[in-house]
Formats: structure tokens, C-alpha cells, sequence
């Protein structure tokens, strides 16, 4: 008899460190003061380095009375940023990332769901941005960290 494999989607998925404390850099950007650590779906741990620079959720203005920039998902939104410039994984495992772990931030569904699509129909700008220019001038004091 064969043991029974376990469904991979049903493991524990949780913030190991969520408080997101963060000094204003500019008016667009924020510098983290502490460390985010995420644990997926895969035991995959996730951490954010203290010093990471975010401008949380990148949403254009005219649809900032549906998405606010920032809220309950800022922590998803950070690990979500992180996932984009280091580049860890495919752009679509980043993104699915960055839905689970608004789930676990406790961002409503109607809120996650819009935010996942939005990143999904234009997240590949920025990604793709991100290889052709390199690491952008808000984050060279920690190029080595994050460069590859």
C-alpha cells in the first residue's frame, strides 16, 4: 500500500514576519526598517531584507479609488516587489505569490482578485523593464544584494 501524497496547496502558507516598518525615502518611496519573511504554499521561505526599497503597490492614479497604493496588502505588495527585481522564480509564480499572500495578509477577495489581474495584464512592463534597465536608482545602494 502506497502512502498518501499530500496535496501541496493544502500546506500551511503564513507571514513568518509581516509588520511592515518603513522610513519615506522620497514621495514615491519607501526603505524597509525591519525584514519580511514569507513562507508559501511550498515551504518556500521568502525573506525581504531590511534596507529593500518599495514604492508598495504600484497603481496608476486614475484606478487608485478601486486599489489603494497602500493597505493591507503592503506586505504582499513588498514581497511582491522583491520577487520582481530578484527574480527568483518565473513572473507568473511571482504573481501567484504575490495572491496567496495577500490572502494571508487578510486583503479581501473582490481586492485580491483585482490587484492579481491587474499585475498579471500589466506586471510585464516593469519585468520586463527590470532586464533591459538593470536595477533601477532608488535601489543602487544595495545592488550588490540584489543583482545576480
Amino acid at each position: 500500500m502506497t502512502a498518501p501524497v499530500q496535496d501541496r496547496s493544502s500546506r500551511p502558507r503564513t507571514w513568518y514576519r509581516a509588520a511592515v516598518q518603513v522610513e519615506q525615502i522620497d514621495a514615491k518611496h519607501w526603505r524597509l526598517l525591519a525584514p519580511l519573511a514569507y513562507v508559501d504554499r511550498y515551504q518556500r521561505r521568502w525573506v525581504v531584507p531590511e534596507g529593500f526599497v518599495t514604492d508598495f503597490a504600484s497603481v496608476p492614479k486614475p484606478f487608485t479609488g478601486l486599489i489603494p497604493r497602500s493597505g493591507r496588502h503592503n506586505a504582499a505588495s513588498v514581497l511582491h516587489d522583491w520577487l520582481y527585481l530578484t527574480r527568483p522564480l518565473p513572473r507568473k509564480q511571482a504573481d501567484r505569490i504575490f495572491l496567496e499572500a495577500m490572502a494571508d495578509s487578510g486583503v479581501t477577495i473582490p481586492h485580491r482578485g483585482l490587484m492579481w489581474t491587474a499585475v498579471r495584464l500589466g506586471g510585464w512592463a516593469p519585468w520586463h523593464w527590470q532586464s533591459a534597465r538593470g536595477v533601477p536608482l532608488h535601489h543602487r545602494p544595495f545592488v550588490d544584494f540584489y543583482v545576480r
